[in-house]
């Protein structure tokens, strides 16, 4: 499925500007431990493992869904995004986590 939503975005690799295919079938995305993509809707990270996340079924059970387009999409809790991008500690994660950090105390201020 994810394969089918990543043609019909055109997902292609990220920074790469020669025409090299990108396959997103189950075999390229089993075998990925991270992708970055460029989608006509903009950049997307896929990571299989993000450093400092818990187990995959604790994500799924925290986590926020979205309907994007039809699609049911599921994106880790915020304060699980700032405590994985604390590990990774990166200075572009630093810069993610105080906008997190935003947007956490916003959704907290306006209740629930």
């Amino acid at each position: 499925m994810l394969g089918t939503v990543l043609g019909e975005l055109r997902a292609r690799l990220y920074g790469v500007y020669d025409d090299v295919p990108f396959v997103a079938d189950g075999r390229t995305l089993a075998r990925a431990e991270l992708l970055t993509l460029q989608t006509d809707l903009g950049k997307l990270d896929l990571l299989a493992r993000p450093a400092g996340a818990p187990p995959y079924a604790t994500l799924r059970r925290r986590a926020a869904s979205f309907d994007v387009g039809g699609f049911l999409v599921r994106v880790a809790d915020i304060e699980e995004l700032i405590e994985m991008k604390e590990v990774v500690g990166r200075p572009k994660d630093l810069a993610d986590i105080a906008e997190l950090d935003a947007i956490a105390r916003l959704r907290s201020d306006s209740g629930p």
